[in-house]
């Protein structure tokens, strides 16, 4: 048996908390979302949904970039219903960053 092409280790596995899963999700958005509204009235714009954790009262905080112009989006986002509170956190040349507090849409 060639050993070359066995690797052993004295150390025991990481535990599945150690462990870190990057994935893409892709999914329908809910039309009463008001990322769903934001995207189709913004078709040229790239949003990219950092995080976002539950809160309660069925809402959701959320970190978003939105790549594009250098413009503030933080006003026409806060015209959505289903938005509580939002704030720009970064402005860049290409992309704003912006933490959103809104009503949880159902994901389809």
């Amino acid at each position: 048996m060639d050993t070359r092409s066995v690797r052993r280790s004295s150390e025991d596995p990481p535990s599945n908390r150690d462990r870190l899963a990057i994935m893409k999700l892709e999914f329908r958005m809910p039309q009463d979302a008001w990322f769903y509204g934001f995207t189709t009235r913004h078709p040229d714009l790239v949003v990219e949904v950092l995080n976002s954790i539950p809160v309660p009262g069925d809402n959701s905080l959320g970190e978003v970039e939105i790549g594009g112009p250098p413009v503030d989006w933080t006003s026409e986002i806060r015209k959505s219903p289903d938005v509580l509170e939002v704030q720009v956190l970064a402005m860049l040349l290409e992309v704003g960053r912006y933490r959103v507090r809104y009503h949880q849409p159902a994901v389809i």
